[in-house]
């Protein structure tokens, strides 16, 4: 998967060099910043300061200027003369000249009355008029002159006043020169750059800027007046300011005007804005190296990563790919030659646990799984076309194992597999099914080419084994399937290719394809299993009981429990179809546990009545490999006072025979518990005489087979007569079941048997109806307890 941008390393990378560097330039601009700003203020302070004195120093220079000039006119004797004589034109005149030689913007003559001889205005003239300023009067009087700034008709002027002495005071001559912008925009051309000059009258209700040298921030400036003197920033018309007043006392000690002078910072601060955009594009120009730098270096160092995690990535799924890097000895080239060696390490450990779950160690062959996958790939790739699964499962395997041990039973599992390769001419694949089994494949065959295949595989153990000094015969038993005739998948063909050996075994076939009738393992046939407990339980499953007739006595003397299972929706199941299920399914034990309790429960239950009838209860060749079945019976027996001479253990042959060692130790045991024991449908099992005489019996039962037809069938007669004088002779009783007519009871009879049963006497019945059969039967007489 691939990472979104944010979230990679080299980004990462990039994101932290960039952020590192950022955070550097701004500490960098930032203290240059504040060092700025902090020199700024102590030269912006130390510029206000020296202004203030050129500002002082000015307005003296012009108030001396203005008293030099009035001295120069009142010590002229042609003026004195004039003034003496009232020659106004010549007072005009000498006032107008000294006005226009010093630059006075106003030049006035005051008798004294204190009232205005002459004026130079022109807007107002105050001629006949009191002189304003009468305290200067005084004042010039007292000092010989008087220096002071005053607002005449709405205009801010420097007033200088001196006594026209003639020796005495015969008039006063003043001179006034107005402080306007222009004014003001002089005084400030003598300051330094970014200084600004403010003239304010203090006379009235509130400060009011007569003459500015930057009329913008005229309004602005009496709401930010400071107070104190002291230099103080100052917002002004959107600018930032460092300002200071100055009060202008006139010489009788009034406070006549206020300087306001203002320090621009952004004049002072233009020197260093250069500093500042210099700053900025060395941050800009820094970070753009920096991106393209740290991306190239990030690159470099996250490509291996990468080329790491890819890979990592793809072993996840099995793609065991090395990483190719240029050779180093850093941390990433140790770290992509560890991982490498994982990867090389995983895939082998990997190819080992695939062939080792792939293959049987013992044989080398491929398992089961990977048979069933290796066909399922074939069948998929190819479902028309017919292929035939054969499993062979080799007998005496396990013999050899317990006579000569282990190590030459895996020699020998070790020979078997190149036999069948040697004789399995056309096979696709061999494989190891189980511990005895082998399967095959046979693609392209149907049924009768496989069967000649797998007589070739049978024909091949024809040959015994050598290993070592012992020769080993063997044979095989092999079951077929075929697809797509029995199953449509590579398990269904193996499970029904494993039925059609057992399908085999019991039907005496060394080679057997599979029949789907002869299946026992359908899936309806285990669901009638799990009904079988319920119906246990519900009492659906019950014995019905044939009577067995003693034929020297001619009354019952025995009855045979034969179980009936009416299913609540299937209805009758017959017994041979229930019971060899069973005991296919493992079931067969809840039966026997049912049938042995009922039957010896229902035997007491007829003693107790008074009637001595023997029980005989069939026992499966399962319930013969059980060792327990002897305590069972004994609780069983002790539990319902039950005498072990009354109950009748009834096997066959075949049950006997499948472990004859296993079933003579159980009869054994039965033997000596004192029941009796017989052996159930006699002629047509394969036992052996001499397995018979080892048997601890005391019955035979000739099976129906040679009774049903014994009253016309001469041979049935011999055979039947032979067993009952060879089961005499061994010391048995003999019971013949079948008997269906009385011709054949006679015969019997005359032969010198012991019991018969059969529908002549009576059906197996409820034992509801077995006792109306005691009282109403010809051979219900049944003998009392003793």
């Amino acid at each position: 998967m691939r990472l979104p941008a944010l979230n990679r390393f080299q980004t990462k990378l990039v994101l932290l060099f960039l952020s590192l560097f950022i955070l550097v330039q701004i500490a960098t601009y930032v203290a240059v910043y504040l060092v700025t700003v902090r020199n700024l203020d102590r030269e912006a302070i130390r510029h206000l300061s020296y202004s203030g004195e050129i500002f002082t120093r000015a307005m003296q220079e012009r108030a001396d200027m203005l008293a030099d000039g009035a001295a120069v006119l009142s010590n002229d004797f042609g003026f004195r003369e004039a003034v003496a004589t009232d020659d106004d034109p010549t007072i005009i005149s000498a006032l107008s000249n000294l006005a226009g030689r010093i630059g006075a913007d106003r030049s006035f003559l005051i008798g004294l009355d204190r009232l205005v001889r002459a004026d130079t205005g022109t807007s107002a003239p105050l001629v006949g008029q009191s002189f304003p300023m009468s305290g200067l009067l005084d004042h010039a009087e007292q000092h010989g002159r008087a220096v002071a700034i005053r607002e005449l008709d709405g205009q801010l002027y420097d007033f200088v006043v001196m006594p026209v002495l003639a020796p005495v005071t015969i008039a006063w001559v003043g001179l006034g020169i107005r402080l306007d912008d222009a004014e003001a925009r002089a005084v400030r051309d003598l300051m330094p750059q970014g200084m600004e000059v403010a003239f304010l009258d203090a006379s009235g209700s509130g400060p009011q800027v007569l003459a500015s040298s930057m009329p913008l921030l005229a309004p602005d400036i009496p709401a930010v007046l400071p107070r104190g003197g002291g230099p103080a920033s100052l917002d002004l018309a959107g600018g930032e300011y460092l300002a200071r007043a100055i009060d202008l006392r006139n010489d009788d000690g009034v406070i006549g005007a206020t300087a306001f002078l203002q320090y621009s910072m952004d004049v002072a601060f233009g020197p260093y804005r250069a500093l500042i955009y210099a700053l900025l594009a060395l941050l800009a120009v820094g970070m753009a190296v920096l991106a393209w730098s740290s991306t190239l270096v990030a690159g470099s160092v996250s490509r291996p990563l990468r080329l790491l995690a890819d890979a990592a990535g793809k072993a996840s799924r099995g793609d065991y790919q090395p990483v190719a890097l240029m050779p180093s000895r850093d941390e990433i080239g140790q770290l992509t030659d560890s991982f490498n060696r994982m990867v090389t390490s995983i895939e082998e450990r990997e190819r080992t646990i695939t062939y080792q779950a792939e293959h049987d160690s013992e044989t080398g062959l491929p398992n089961r799984r990977k048979f069933e996958a290796l066909l399922n790939m074939f069948i998929e790739t190819s479902p028309h076309q017919s292929i035939s699964v054969v499993v062979v499962t080799v007998e005496r395997v396990n013999e050899v194992r317990n006579t000569f041990g282990f190590a030459t039973w895996e020699r020998l599992i070790g020979l078997i597999g190149p036999r069948l390769i040697d004789s399995a001419s056309g096979a696709g694949m061999i494989a190891r099914l189980s511990t005895v089994s082998f399967i095959i494949a046979f693609p392209g065959l149907d049924v009768a080419a496989a069967r000649r295949a797998a007589e070739d595989l049978r024909n091949g153990f024809e040959q015994p084994f050598t290993i070592d000094a012992f020769t080993i015969d063997s044979n095989a038993q092999i079951g077929i399937a075929n697809y797509p005739d029995h199953a449509s998948t590579a398990e269904g063909l193996v499970q029904k290719a494993s039925i059609a050996v057992m399908q085999g075994q019991t039907g005496g076939a060394t080679v057997s394809v599979y029949d789907p009738e002869r299946d026992s393992h359908t899936a309806e046939r285990l669901s009638l299993m799990g009904d079988l407990k319920k119906s246990l339980a519900a009492g659906e499953v019950l014995f019905y009981y044939q009577p067995k007739i003693d034929l020297k006595r001619g009354v019952m003397s025995h009855v045979e429990a034969l179980v009936r299972w009416r299913h609540p929706k299937l209805g009758f199941i017959p017994p041979d179809e229930f019971i060899t299920l069973a005991e296919q399914t493992g079931h067969i034990g809840h039966l026997t546990a049912w049938a042995l309790e009922s039957a010896i429960r229902q035997c007491g239950a007829w003693h107790e009545a008074g009637h001595a009838i023997r029980t005989a209860i069939n026992l499966s060749a399962r319930d013969l490999a059980d060792r327990t079945l002897p305590f069972v019976i004994a609780r069983l027996l002790k539990k319902y006072a039950v005498n072990p001479g009354w109950i009748v253990l009834e096997v066959t042959e075949s049950a006997v025979m499948q472990d004859p060692g296993q079933a003579i130790d159980v009869l054994d045991e039965l033997k000596r518990m004192k029941l009796t024991l017989s052996i159930d449908d006699y002629g047509t099992g394969y036992s052996s005489l001499s397995y018979l005489k080892k048997l601890p019996i005391d019955e035979l039962k000739i099976d129906r087979s040679f009774v049903t037809s014994l009253a016309t069938s001469a041979q049935d007669q011999i055979l039947v007569r032979s067993t009952i004088d060879m089961g005499h002779s061994l010391g048995l009783k003999v019971t013949a079941e079948g008997v269906e007519d009385e011709a054949s009871a006679d015969l019997l009879r005359a032969f010198g048997c012991d019991l018969a049963q059969g529908y002549f006497f009576s059906r197996p019945i409820p034992v509801e109806e077995l006792d109306r059969f005691i009282q109403v039967s010809p051979y219900g007489k049944v003998a009392a307890v003793e």
